[in-house]
């Protein structure tokens, strides 16, 4: 670039221009080869950390799970020493989850 020259600015929102538009304008659209490549990267991205999606999912049940026995001690329908039991014993879960996630954070399906 010349001394003194202006570096072109990348443009992200006009509101004379549709997104498309200035999708076209920064280099095109990608083709179905590129569509499919971004594809399989992506979902050999998600496949890769299995036992942490299993674990993580596991985790996000349980405190759904959490949740609810929340909501009906807060409406009546579960006595609050039940409640209070069952609520200890799930964030003891909870804490063994995140336990197993630091055990598993990292490692390829293969490792796992």
């Amino acid at each position: 670039m010349a001394p003194g020259a202006r570096a072109p600015s990348i443009v992200t929102r006009s509101p004379s221009r549709e997104p498309k538009e200035i999708v076209f304008m920064l280099g095109g659209q990608p083709d179905d080869e590129e569509r499919f490549a971004r594809s399989e990267r992506a979902s050999l991205d998600r496949r890769r950390y299995l036992a942490l999606r299993g674990v993580t999912d596991e985790f996000l049940g349980t405190l759904r799970y959490l949740n609810q026995v929340t909501i009906a001690m807060r409406a009546g329908m579960l006595d609050l020493e039940g409640a209070a039991q069952e609520i200890d014993a799930t964030e003891q879960q909870l804490h063994d989850l995140v336990r197993r996630m630091r055990e598993v954070a990292g490692l390829d399906a293969v490792e796992a």
